[in-house]
């Protein structure tokens, strides 16, 4: 069965329900996204997968969840590109009140372990060294959030 791309901002803006009326299983999705956080409660864990729409939260239960995909889900390192697919469930504790059950991951580009330069908001890594490894840097908020700003302003300037 091929599923369409969903981005995690539309995951937010749907009815869990009406998610993916397209596919046989009602509610499967399937993301493509950077690994941004990784959170192991031994029997629970948590990845926090990011597209250019969002970020979303994929849970891991011992028991539940593949032995195979459960150890994987800690073995990826930060800023990996992954493939998921899974169903959609409310949840109050989740970040946007939603998380991501899934049925397959597939770790399609793995990072190097450490990242040259912290990716984190609140990294002190010198210009030079941001400079030299822009293409990382450019996944920082703070660095995208100057972008979208100039390019609001400009377009602004070109609608005048």
């Amino acid at each position: 069965m091929d599923l369409k791309r969903t981005y995690i901002a539309d995951v937010f803006s749907m009815k869990t329900s009406s998610l993916s009326k397209d596919n046989e299983k009602k509610g499967e999705i399937e993301i493509f996204g950077w690994v941004h956080d990784i959170r192991d409660l031994s029997k629970i864990r948590f990845l926090v997968i990011r597209d250019i729409t969002g970020r979303i939260q994929v849970v891991g239960v011992k028991g539940e969840t593949q032995g195979k995909i459960f150890d994987l889900m800690t073995s990826i390192p930060r800023e990996s590109v992954v493939r998921i697919k899974g169903t959609i469930k409310d949840s109050k504790q989740a970040p946007g009140g939603k998380e991501l059950l899934h049925s397959e991951i597939e770790l399609i580009a793995k990072a190097e372990h450490p990242l040259p330069i912290d990716v984190s908001d609140h990294s002190k890594t010198e210009l030079p060294k941001r400079l030299d490894y822009r293409f990382l840097d450019l996944h920082r908020e703070r660095t995208q959030a100057i972008f979208k700003v100039n390019s609001t302003v400009l377009q602004a300037y070109r609608n005048l």
